[in-house]
This record gives C-alpha cells, structure tokens and sequence, in this order.
C-alpha cells in the first residue's frame, strides 16, 4: 500500500483495505456461518451489527471511546508489524495511518460493521 492511498481512497477505507487484504484476506466476518456449518454447527445464528464512529457517532462517550479504539488498533498493529523484518509497511507509514485515521474520525466519521456469530456442536 502507498502512503498515498489515503489520499485516494479515504483514510478508514485504507486502513480497511490493509486488515482485510493484508491481515485477513478471506474476511471473517462473511465466512463465520460456512465455517461453522463446515465444521457441523448447529443452532448457528448470525447477526450483522454497526454503529456510527467518531464525529458521526450518537453520544459523547461513543465518539470518544471509538476515536481511542481505532487509534489502538492501529498501533497495536503498528508495534506487531515492527518486529517482522522488512515489513512492507513501515513505521513511518503506520504514523501516518494513525494522523490520518484520528484526523478523519474527529472531522467526517464512519460507521463499523461487524458479524456476532454464535453456534453449537
């Protein structure tokens, strides 16, 4: 990934495209359930959540509480990554994920999405 993708692409849709296609290539969100039939789940239930981040979120400590989970997600991923030799992304990128990523959620905001997957064997 280019630093510039930001810049193309919106900082959350970059830090997006660098955990799902770089971290998690085959997102595991959209794959619980055949997972779990794979491995014969039973009762498997599914649900799709979201909620506003940032700026965009509903309350006060929501906006708060997101800005800070975001920012420690990236630079949880940026002191992983460091100690892989010759990482792709440097730390100098990862620092301006992190600008970027806390620039955009105090200014437009975004909404996450996620799968709550629960099943029995």
């Amino acid at each position: 990934m280019e630093i510039d993708r930001t810049l193309r692409y919106g900082t959350l849709e970059a830090l997006r495209f660098f955990l799902v296609q770089k971290l998690v290539a085959d997102r595991p969100g959209p794959s619980l359930v055949k997972w779990l039939e794979q491995v014969d789940g039973t009762n498997i239930k599914e649900k799709i959540l979201s909620f506003k981040m940032g700026v965009a979120a509903e309350d006060e400590e929501s906006r708060h509480e997101t800005i800070d989970n975001i920012g420690a997600m990236v630079s949880m991923f940026a002191m992983f990554c460091s100690k892989i030799p010759g990482y792709w992304y440097t730390p100098e990128d990862f620092k301006v994920l992190a600008d970027a990523v806390s620039r955009e959620m105090e200014t437009i905001g975004n909404t996450w999405k996620f799968w709550v997957v629960t099943a029995q064997k």
